[in-house]
């Protein structure tokens, strides 16, 4: 999209009659697994560039994850379904913690189960926009990390997300080149840590 998605949301918050909805349930519904490369985009409050991480992501229904951040630093967030793993290469650090807790470190999770994003959140259909399906996503519950998340569908399924926090700043997820359905190895989805990090249990 050559405009930052995240001025749509400026846009009335009534619902706009489009077919948003019924192709984010359609692509959700029929996902079993995703890869893809991601670039993700920070901006601060102001809408100023902070940093672009490249990597690699990829899911499996139901609840399982893995996303490998390559540039600029190393970072592996896995979720085996039960437990969710974040293990910062430089740090030389583990941490583990409650599958619950995946939609905050990685929001490729809200595509695990379509029941759960309608019991969760308000989706506002946004009409389309460039040729992709906009929506936005609000939590009903009000205590989560973010205000809201918008998601862009095209023909083959998800193109972009992007994240407001409390704070004001967003996040831009894009992916690119995604195959859906794929067998995956079933080793993406386990973590160890290895010899000699640190591992903090954040389970309690």
């Amino acid at each position: 999209m050559k405009k930052l998605i995240f001025i749509f949301a400026l846009m009335s918050q009534q619902a706009i009659a489009g077919t948003g909805l019924e192709q984010l349930t359609k692509y959700s519904t029929q996902l079993q697994s995703l890869t893809a490369q991601f670039t993700q985009t920070t901006f601060d409050e102001n809408m100023q560039e902070q940093e672009v991480s490249t990597g690699q992501v990829y899911l499996q229904k139901p609840g399982k994850f893995r996303w490998n951040y390559k540039q600029p630093y190393q970072q592996e967030i896995v979720s085996d379904g039960d437990k969710l793993y974040i293990y910062d290469v430089d740090l030389e650090q583990v941490t583990v913690r409650n599958f619950s807790d995946a939609l905050g470190t990685a929001p490729i999770s809200l595509l695990t189960d379509i029941a759960d994003l309608k019991q969760q959140f308000n989706i506002i259909e946004l009409g389309k926009i460039d040729g992709r399906e906009l929506l936005q996503l609000e939590a009903k519950v009000k205590d989560t990390d973010y205000e809201f998340f918008l998601l862009a569908l095209g023909d083959k399924g998800l193109e972009t997300m992007e994240l407001k926090d409390k704070l004001g700043q967003v996040t831009r997820i894009q992916l690119s080149q995604s195959k859906t359905n794929a067998d995956l190895a079933k080793k993406l989805f386990q973590f160890s840590a290895p010899a000699g990090v640190d591992v903090i249990n954040a389970t309690q």
